[in-house]
């Protein structure tokens, strides 16, 4: 069999019958993963009953060169003897024909990168629990001079059923990035990489350090810790930016957190801490630091005995008609105040421990409460928010909801998030089994799993005495209102909790009237431009738009993404598609103010034109923001000394161009220059004061119409170029250009040493009167 060297990994890998009949003594089942390195099988081992295993075959494109299998041969064995309960065994170890292969144990479960899409973040305890086992597992391996070198998401495994961490791939990627990489370049791991590795300088224990540091920090915050959009952005910022801070994403968290996230992403080893263990440790010890339930419920009492100190109170106080009261009391005492602290205040002073029956299996303590219409609110409440994560979504698998799907805030069945504005809470889920309707939700911050019945008849969506317990603000919030005030928006109302489900990191979203050409429009504000970016580029992922396509050209199959600018200044990403069940939607970011907005209709055509003459927000307030956020301020004294040559009435909405811009204009992007406008039938203009006239007039040449007719005079097709005046003074040439429905004029001032640009007049004689009138530049008094 001959496999060549190009084409895809699918065109280098053996196909399936080739690797059958490589591998007789296993039944291939699957294929459970491929990358360009290695593709993964679900086999059986044939003549071993039940016996399933994960078997690695990696690319005979690298298998090839003796220095790789005879690497590859050693670090097995290395692995291989480490004999560690965090590592995954290999059973087995070999070549068959041009093939290297490992077989491991098949395990029922996911990596921990698929949990974190699944799930986002793990929270600290349930992150302390997975970066203990992996610390582990690295340490065993540093006793006896191995260093993993890839330690990343995608090499941890969690068995489903026990939560068993397991490391894997230990000693090969680093050597597969070795023989096929350039000095510089990773494959697959660049977001885990230490500096050492990217410099190429010795690498040891405290290498895996730093990389499990990334690991804990992507899973406190379910991000990577540099999430830059190209290799060499994230490479850089491994050697050169700062430690991220978990606090900025997770508030919540205790500020230690930061400290130890610093410490194992030191740029220089030494700086790290000396190993895996101690940084597992540490975490450990804030975990320990955490509040939790104040008394988990004592073990019961021998049988008989509880009567009968019950019976003892009795008879020692009161008649035996107050044994319901003085019961109550007797479970009210068991509670601890840190305990009842965790469930809405309203409820407290009607809580009492709940029986086994009510309660929540897992929970530490599970309490029964009342709501002010009498009926139960069965609280659980947990040591960790993974073990409430797990309750509630035995919850969500047992009611048969999908997550994510429906609202209750209008529907009887569905899941989401909540609440409708601020940060996320926790989630709810609402379901209808025959006339009995239910609510089981969260409380990330206390740790609980609430389930609350709603009677017979009820109205569809969420009762009030449960919106009450939460404490959901009146409409609208302050970021509500800035919503609105931001988009000019009129008709607004707070989204459904459950809309927020499509932006899950928006702290706010309204919904508002969107006049013609419109079914619907919503804006939804982020806290941070990451979180914005993250979302935008999530759904343009999701919706797999093609990327520098225009919406407002109708695309074929409105489906299309780009970015769109303000005056040259990039301010934001605007994605067309067609809506899952009928209808199109457009959807784009306004990142100076946060927002991302959403308008949906049935007519495409109609669509792309409702956002493309949109003017929220104005004008106006989109220059005032780009320059309040622009880096050096805008404007610099030498761009306020260019401002006051411009003629007052031209002197609107005025912002410093892109770098790319003014390079494209005047070919040197250190010259100073501003833009202005739109004006009423004009457009914009930029402004570009040069250090001398020879220069200026050498670029004015480049742009000049190749003509000698004035373009005062309107010549054809509007092309001209001729010397102008001021007051009866020689002051500087004009050029006229027509661009298709548009009108241009480029223009000097001789006095000043500055060349102006004009774009898209619709009208050229109204174009000529703005320039005689407010156009021509004037000397400052």
């Amino acid at each position: 069999m001959e496999m060549g060297l190009g084409g895809s990994a699918a065109d280098t890998f053996p196909t399936r019958p080739e690797l059958q009949r490589l591998l007789p003594g296993y039944r291939l089942i699957c294929r459970l993963s491929q990358t360009p390195m290695s593709e993964v099988h679900l086999a059986e081992e044939v003549g071993l009953a039940n016996r399933r295993v994960a078997l690695k075959v990696l690319n005979p494109s690298v298998c090839d060169q003796p220095s790789f299998r005879e690497r590859f041969h050693r670090e097995v064995k290395s692995a291989a003897r480490l004999g560690h309960p965090n590592v995954i065994p290999i059973h087995q170890a070999g070549e068959a024909g041009p093939l290297l292969y490992l077989v491991m144990p098949y395990v029922e479960g996911t990596d921990l990168a698929g949990l974190l899409r699944a799930e986002g973040p793990l929270g600290l305890a349930r992150t302390a629990r997975i970066i203990r086992q992996v610390a582990a597992a690295l340490d065993a391996a540093h006793g006896k001079g191995l260093v993993h070198r890839d330690v990343k998401p995608h090499n941890i495994l969690i068995d489903r059923d026990s939560g068993h961490v397991y490391l894997c791939d230990f000693g090969i990627a680093k050597h597969v990035a070795d023989e096929t990489s350039s000095a510089g370049q990773f494959i697959g791991t660049i977001d885990y990489a230490s500096p050492e590795q990217i410099q190429g300088r010795k690498v040891d224990e405290r290498t895996d350090v730093y990389s499990l540091g990334c690991v804990l920090y992507q899973c406190l915050t379910g991000r990577r810790p540099y999430p830059e959009p190209v290799p060499v952005s994230v490479m850089w910022a491994h050697l050169h930016a700062p430690p991220p801070r978990v606090t900025d994403s997770c508030p919540n968290l205790d500020s230690r957190i930061d400290d130890i996230v610093a410490t194992a992403l030191a740029k220089e080893p030494d700086d790290r801490f000396a190993g895996c263990a101690e940084l597992a440790a540490r975490l450990a010890e804030l975990v320990g630091a955490m509040p939790g339930p104040d008394l988990p419920a004592p073990p019961p009492p021998p049988p008989g005995s509880r009567g009968r100190r019950i019976l003892a109170m009795l008879v020692a106080t009161v008649p035996v008609i107050a044994i319901g009261v003085i019961v109550y009391v007797v479970n009210r005492d068991d509670l601890a105040s840190a305990a009842l602290a965790r469930v809405p205040k309203s409820l407290q002073a009607t809580c009492a421990r709940a029986g086994t029956r009510g309660g929540f299996p897992g929970a530490d303590i599970s309490l029964s409460c009342r709501d002010g219409s009498g009926d139960e609110v069965v609280f659980g409440l947990f040591d960790t928010a993974a073990d409430m994560d797990e309750a509630y979504e035995a919850a969500v698998r047992e009611a048969g909801v999908v997550r994510g799907s429906g609202d209750c805030a209008s529907a009887d069945t569905g899941e989401h998030r909540y609440p409708g504005v601020g940060p996320p809470k926790g989630r709810v889920l609402c379901r209808t089994a025959g006339d009995a309707r239910s609510l089981i939700w969260t409380d990330t911050a206390a740790r609980t799993v609430a389930r609350a019945g709603m009677s017979k008849g009820a109205e569809p969506g969420l009762p009030r005495t449960w919106s009450a317990l939460l404490g959901e603000p009146p409409f609208p919030t302050r970021d509500e209102r800035s919503l609105i005030d931001d988009m000019e928006a009129k008709g607004c109302k707070r989204v459904e909790p459950g809309d927020l489900d499509r932006y899950p990191e928006a702290v706010a979203g309204v919904e508002c009237d969107p006049g013609a050409g419109a079914t619907a429009v919503s804006y939804y504000r982020f806290t941070d431009l990451p979180a914005l970016r993250r979302a935008y580029d999530e759904r343009a992922g999701r919706i797999r738009a093609p990327y520098g396509i225009s919406c407002a050209t109708n695309p074929r199959g409105f489906l299309g993404s780009n970015r769109y600018d303000h005056k040259s200044v990039e301010i934001g990403g605007v994605l067309c598609h067609p809506e899952a069940g009928g209808g199109f939607a457009v959807e784009w970011s306004v990142e100076p103010f946060l927002i991302l907005a959403r308008v949906s209709g049935t007519d495409p055509r109609k669509l792309a034109d409702w956002w493309s003459t949109s003017d929220t927000p104005s004008m106006d307030k989109v220059a005032r923001v780009i320059n309040a956020q622009a880096r050096p301020a805008f404007p610099t004294a030498a761009e306020q000394a260019l401002l006051r040559h411009i003629p007052a009435a031209s002197r609107v909405n005025c912002v410093r161009p892109s770098k790319e811009q003014i390079a494209t204009n005047v070919r040197d992007a250190s010259i100073v220059g501003v833009v202005c406008g739109p004006l009423q039938d004009v457009g914009i203009v930029f402004y570009y004061q040069f250090p001398d006239r020879a220069s200026m007039q050498r670029n004015y040449a480049l742009d000049a119409a190749q003509s000698e007719t004035p373009c005062d005079t309107y010549p054809k097709d509007f092309v001209g170029e001729g010397a102008y005046t001021i007051d009866g003074e020689s002051s500087g040439r004009l050029t006229c250009r027509r661009n298709g429905i548009w009108y241009n004029l480029v223009w000097t001032d001789e006095r000043l040493n500055i060349e102006a640009f004009h774009f898209n007049a619709p009208n050229p004689r109204k174009l000529i009167d703005w320039w005689r009138k407010d156009g021509g530049l004037v000397q400052a008094s």
